[in-house]
């Protein structure tokens, strides 16, 4: 996975969410990635943590979207952890400009009895690259990754899951 390593590298934004045992949020948390791609290529490398402790419950909603016609990668890593018994919902629309590369890899660990309902839309023209690998380390676990692309232009698109 180097563009992992390469997110280790470089990474110097991040959000971590932790949900304690037995805690249910109750309402989404919305995380927003704004891209600014100028006249100068740049690239971003984010991190986000979310661990679910045991008979936790939460939703997150991610949005990626990019401002400007210039050239931009983001190069984001996502690990996450599911406890015992309990629940996340994880939702992410990834909207970037033409000449926004977007790589993201996704790292699930669940546990016995724990629901990770995942679901991601890809709209545009780019390069778009949205993995996920999961660990299901327990009994009785629901893993749900569902998703939907709409390709335009030039547009590649790749979902990859292990």
């Amino acid at each position: 996975m180097p563009m992992a390593a390469l997110n280790a590298e470089h990474f110097c934004d991040g959000v971590v969410l932790e949900v304690p045992k037995g805690v249910a949020l109750e309402k989404p948390v919305h995380l927003v990635s704004i891209t600014v791609a100028s006249e100068l290529a740049s690239s971003s490398h984010p991190r986000v943590l979310i661990n679910l402790d045991d008979n936790a419950e939460a939703t997150v909603v991610e949005t990626h979207i990019s401002l400007g016609d210039g050239v931009a990668m983001v190069n984001g890593v996502s690990e996450i952890t599911v406890g015992t018994h309990a629940r996340l919902g994880h939702y992410k629309l990834q909207a970037e400009g033409a000449n926004t590369t977007h790589i993201w890899l996704n790292g699930v660990e669940l546990h016995g009895h724990a629901v990770y309902d995942n679901f991601v839309l890809q709209l545009g023209d780019g390069l778009v690259r949205n993995e996920t690998r999961s660990l299901l380390a327990g009994e009785h676990i629901e893993a749900r990754l569902n998703g939907a692309y709409l390709g335009t232009g030039n547009a590649h698109i790749d979902n990859t899951t292990f």
